[in-house]
């Protein structure tokens, strides 16, 4: 029996190592500025009756910071939504269904209107350091003779503040304090009578005067005497409405005179004329 025999080569192998180069390749930083704005809003107290507008005057105050290596400008836009019931351009705070109307200024005339449409807007700019603070005062103005009930008034207005492609967004708040008040806004007139000794009727004389109250509160109406005596004439006056309640607007009323008839008097001449001055006292 033949032997079998075989054979086994060996192959001798190297290992390799393939070594791939790369690199990191490091992104430059992203300029960061970042901005607040913030405002304390206004208080202003409101007097229904008064015939000149209600202005007051507060800011706003944007604050930045940035990094030593970033720009040092960063333009800006600061716009406002007119408050939380805006209605025809005009901001409105309001009270229990009531409204007051107020507007808010960029300038000092107050001729150009603070919101959506006419945002503050410019440029801030850091020089050599790495924060700044920017005021931007506002004006507002409560037009006059609003009708309106006492009560606080009360607003939130959102500012907006865009500065590059960032936003920064903050409100503040508004108390507008309307007190009772009511004032004689016509004062009477002269109560004059004609009369002549012995006259077989009654002289009679009138005249009127006009108050303005806030919507809703009562007063009364009173005179210092009820008539008086001048030239052994005596005669009476009467308010015929003693009580109302404030409209808001201007409120007509009467105070009448009466002498009765058949006065001697006592003139020593043709004719004779004096004056007496009585009090009329509104109350509320």
């Amino acid at each position: 029996m033949k032997g079998s025999h075989f054979m086994m080569r060996l192959r001798r192998f190297r290992p390799a190592l393939l070594a791939c180069a790369f690199w990191l390749l490091a992104q430059p930083a992203q300029a960061v500025i970042s901005c607040t704005v913030s405002s304390p809003g206004f208080t202003s107290f409101y007097d229904t009756t008064a015939g000149t507008a209600n202005d007051s005057v507060s800011s706003a105050t944007i604050t930045c910071t940035r990094a030593s290596g970033d720009a040092s400008t960063q333009t800006y836009s600061l716009a406002t939504n007119q408050g939380l019931r805006s209605r025809s351009n005009s901001y409105r705070a309001s009270q229990n269904g009531q409204t007051l109307n107020y507007d808010v200024y960029k300038n000092a005339g107050r001729t150009t209107t603070w919101d959506q449409s006419n945002p503050f807007t410019g440029t801030i700019n850091f020089g050599a350091g790495t924060s700044v603070t920017l005021s931007l005062p506002y004006y507002t103005r409560i037009p006059a003779l609003q009708n309106v009930p006492a009560g606080v008034y009360t607003d939130t207005v959102t500012m907006t503040l865009t500065y590059g492609a960032a936003t920064a967004v903050a409100s503040y708040p508004v108390q507008n304090y309307v007190n009772t008040t009511c004032l004689i806004s016509t004062p009477p007139g002269s109560v004059t009578f004609n009369y002549a000794s012995f006259q077989t009727a009654a002289a009679t004389a009138s005249t009127t005067f006009t108050a303005r109250c806030t919507s809703g509160l009562p007063y009364t109406l009173s005179l210092d005497a009820g008539g008086g005596t001048q030239l052994g004439i005596n005669y009476s006056l009467l308010l015929p409405v003693t009580t109302g309640t404030g409209n808001g607007v201007n409120q007509t009323y009467s105070i009448n005179g009466t002498a009765v008839a058949n006065q001697a008097g006592s003139c020593a001449s043709p004719t004779c004329s004096a004056t007496d001055s009585r009090t009329l006292t509104l109350s509320f």
